[in-house]
């Protein structure tokens, strides 16, 4: 199986359970969200530092570990960085991902919003930020790995996906975990 194969299917299969289970599964949600956050992170601050590329890929893992520490031990700051990995992605999608200090705003702008209102917030944020990494994993299958809304031709067709498939989640999520809640009552 070719490489491009496995990054294609791999976030598929991980975007749609965080897609449509996301919020039921938060856990699982904020684990997987806290690595990428902390490996992306790690990542941007050592390749900005001009570090080889064997230094970069471990200081993405070690930061991505850490950031799974933190979310098991403090649950609030868990919730912010889930909030806070949809936040920069949305930001870092429509901006093109050039603008570090923008991309961190909106880091920080999901972050508080994910903290302060964390049902509503996490169900959306989860099913949008799922929705995501299936657009990618499925550009990936064709061979197109770096996505971005406001650049290229496929642009309509990312973004419609996107839309498509986030809202679907967010609909599951809404009506799957409200009616659960009111069977349990």
């Amino acid at each position: 199986m070719g490489g491009h194969l496995i990054a294609g299917a791999l976030p598929i299969v991980v975007g749609l359970v965080v897609t449509f289970w996301g919020y039921r599964l938060l856990k699982f949600t904020l684990i997987v969200s806290s690595f990428a956050f902390g490996a992306y992170l790690g990542w941007v601050l050592t390749s900005r530092a001009g570090a080889v590329n064997w230094l970069i890929i471990v200081c993405a893992i070690a930061s991505g570990i850490i950031a799974i520490l933190l979310t098991v031990w403090f649950f609030k700051l868990s919730v912010f960085l889930a909030g806070a990995v949809a936040g920069a992605l949305i930001t870092s999608v429509f901006s093109g991902g050039t603008q570090l200090l923008v991309v961190l705003i909106g880091a920080l702008v999901g972050g508080v919003a994910g903290a302060l209102l964390q049902r509503p917030v996490l169900s959306l944020l989860t099913a949008f930020l799922g929705a995501w990494v299936i657009v990618a994993g499925f550009f990936n299958l064709f061979g197109i790995s770096r996505l971005r809304l406001g650049s290229g031709v496929d642009m309509p067709l990312m973004a419609i996906l996107w839309l498509g498939v986030g809202i679907a989640g967010s609909t599951v999520q809404f009506f799957y975990t409200s009616r659960k809640k009111e069977q349990n009552r």
